[in-house]
């Protein structure tokens, strides 16, 4: 029955028909249905707002925001890891259920609601959560995302799902790119597989020319921290190198932008003037390593010879495989395939050398 039909019929029953059809429904209605739609309060009156009224907050979801925001400050704490006096030892190793059935629960809040906003930034929380855990002992796992049964990249898109549902927005997308270039990932990821996961959202030009200009702003800020690292001794190498890969992870996913975008020179050009060596001396072959290996990626032949002539004509030594890929695209005029694979034959003696 349409709600449009069982309006005329209640407006014919009397109140003693209504109070009878209210209690028969109410013994009809499970328990836990109940709970969750919150029939008593609709009895009681709580659930009957006057016109202009503010709906009261979800309380259950206000509990669930504060056990969230307690199991983040005790596993920071390494609460569920060392001994303390906050998680009982035999409670120490149930963190993972907590964790699986918070992300459970969050995910499950419709991201446009009233309380979406609150969820996906918990949800942003667990997972920078799990990536700090990826590096640093939070619990007794070293491998927390498998842990806690969802994969990193899983999670992700999920979290770069429902920031988007309410459209792209600069901010928006700063944010999704933010926890691509993390550098921080279980032992099946790697910066490659967050990176397409977030691009996998910017499909229009508009999109990526705008995530180009957010990837700039992230950068900026990011290398701002630099002086930071430059000063102070107690950062140790860990940390250097994790705050530099951050950068290279920035500056490749603001390339591949420009190549997705067909900006074959602005990609080459931003990466060659953002890509050096933060903490210690440049290192040109590994510059260029990185440089011909995403041309090669994106399958642009005409540029990948261009600056490989350019390195050579620095003086620049190229890795064995570059060298036969040359070599190749000279022959065949193509990258490597199936029919036409990679041949090192020339170059044993130089394979040899560096792998010693």
């Amino acid at each position: 029955m349409l709600l449009s039909e069982l309006k005329p019929l209640l407006k014919e029953r009397s109140k003693d028909d209504l109070e009878k059809i209210v209690i028969a429904l109410y013994k009809a209605m499970p328990k836990r249905l109940r709970e969750e739609k919150q029939v008593d309060l609709l009895i009681e009156g709580a659930g009957l707002l006057p016109a202009g009224a503010k709906e009261k907050p979800n309380v259950a979801f206000a509990d669930l925001q504060d056990q969230v925001n307690a199991f983040l400050e005790n596993a920071y704490q390494q609460n569920y890891m060392a001994p303390n006096q906050v998680i009982h030892k035999k409670d120490r190793p149930k963190w993972r259920f907590i964790a699986a059935a918070m992300i459970k629960d969050l995910s499950a809040v419709p991201a446009d609601s009233d309380d979406g906003r609150t969820a996906t930034d918990l949800l942003v929380k667990l997972y920078q959560m799990l990536c700090h855990a990826c590096h640093y002992y939070l619990f007794r796992s070293d491998d927390p995302f498998r842990s806690v049964g969802i994969v990193q990249t899983r999670f992700l898109d999920l979290i770069a799902s429902r920031i988007l549902l309410g459209g792209i927005s600069p901010e928006r997308v700063r944010l999704i790119l933010a926890l691509a270039v993390d550098d921080r990932h279980d032992r099946e990821t790697v910066f490659a597989d967050c990176m397409n996961t977030v691009l996998a959202y910017l499909k229009t030009p508009d999109s990526r020319q705008m995530a180009i200009g957010q990837g700039q702003i992230l950068l900026a800020e990011q290398l701002k921290k630099r002086v930071y690292y430059e000063k102070h001794d107690y950062y140790n190498r860990v940390s250097r190198y994790s705050f530099e890969q951050i950068v290279k992870n920035t500056v490749t996913i603001v390339c591949t932008l420009y190549l997705l975008l067909d900006q074959v020179d602005d990609a080459v050009r931003f990466f060659k003037d953002n890509t050096t060596e933060l903490f210690s001396k440049p290192d040109p072959v590994s510059k260029y390593r990185d440089l011909l290996g995403l041309l090669e990626k994106h399958v642009i032949r005409d540029a990948w010879l261009r600056e490989y002539a350019l390195a050579m004509q620095q003086g620049i030594a190229m890795i064995p495989r570059n060298e036969a890929l040359f070599q190749h695209l000279k022959k065949y005029g193509a990258f490597p395939d199936a029919d036409h694979p990679l041949d090192f034959n020339n170059l044993k003696s130089q394979v040899v050398y560096v792998l010693r």
